[in-house]
């Protein structure tokens, strides 16, 4: 028993490790801008690097009216989406829920673990995908 669980909590650390690099990464990245000669030097490496000049930026800077506009409108497609994803999550949660509870009994308790946390695990990887 200890075993399985020492393999659990390596599976989970393994696992843990191969998503924690990305946001780790990501939270190292925007904490190095902390002070204004900082920002403004992130700022010229992302206009260099997407080729930005700058005409354009005063240009956005100075309008931003048309962005908000254009992203304020929210399109029927895009709410039929959004209600369509959050319909299949459900679906899809609950026939998990279906198949654990119909074969509960049937499994043994090492399996029962197994299911709970790769439910939840696996729920939590596609969390940090989604996000």
């Amino acid at each position: 028993m200890i075993l399985i669980f020492g393999f659990i909590i390596l599976l989970v650390l393994i696992g843990g490790g191969f998503w924690a690099w990305p946001l780790l990464a990501a939270a190292l990245g925007l904490s190095s801008v902390t002070d204004k000669p900082g920002a403004i030097n992130h700022i010229r490496q992302l206009m260099r690097t997407y080729d930005v000049t700058i005409a354009e930026v005063e240009t956005a800077f100075n309008e931003p009216t048309l962005d908000i506009a254009h992203n304020a409108k929210r399109n029927s497609g895009d709410v039929a989406k959004t209600i369509f994803a959050y319909l299949g999550a459900i679906f899809i949660v609950a026939g998990v829920g279906t198949y654990i509870g119909m074969s509960w009994n049937s499994m043994g308790s090492v399996m029962r673990v197994l299911v709970t946390l790769g439910v939840g695990y696996v729920l939590l990887i596609v969390l940090i995908s989604a996000l």
